[in-house]
This record gives C-alpha cells, sequence and structure tokens, in this order.
C-alpha cells in the first residue's frame, strides 16, 4: 500500500478522488498510526502548512532589533 496519497487529489472533493486514494484513505482509517492523531483531512493540513510557511517566511523578512545583534567584541591587550 502507498504510503500517500496520490499528489493530484489536492483541492478534489472525496467523491472525485481516484479510486487509488480512496484505498489509501481507507488503509490510514483501519491504521491509526497512519492518521494524523485527530483525523484531520489532507487539504487541512496542506492549508496549516502553508499558513506556518508564509508566517515563517514573512518573519524572516523582518529586520531584527538591534539589542538582537551582535556587536563586536573588544580586544583585550
Amino acid at each position: 500500500m502507498a504510503s500517500s496519497c496520490p499528489p493530484g487529489v489536492l483541492g478534489r472533493t472525496s467523491d472525485t478522488y481516484p479510486p487509488v486514494c480512496d484505498a489509501w484513505r481507507a488503509h490510514r482509517l483501519a491504521t491509526p498510526a497512519l492518521r494524523c492523531e485527530d483525523g484531520e483531512s489532507l487539504t487541512d493540513l496542506h492549508a496549516r502548512a502553508r499558513v506556518c510557511a508564509n508566517f515563517l517566511h514573512h518573519t524572516a523578512q523582518i529586520p531584527a532589533p538591534s539589542w538582537l545583534s551582535p556587536t563586536p567584541s573588544s580586544s583585550v591587550s
């Protein structure tokens, strides 16, 4: 059994999934170790991951405050 659903199902409704995805979903539901803890759908997981990725991308663009920037150390003679 494949470990992941075919990528062509993202954004489709469950009634339009191809048979291989239906089989994968049934296997995932029957095997708790393969499921997200709360039964989250792949679409919901993808949406949540995109929100996180967008947040991290945006955060990386913000300059650090000056108090966080390293200061050159003075040389000791």
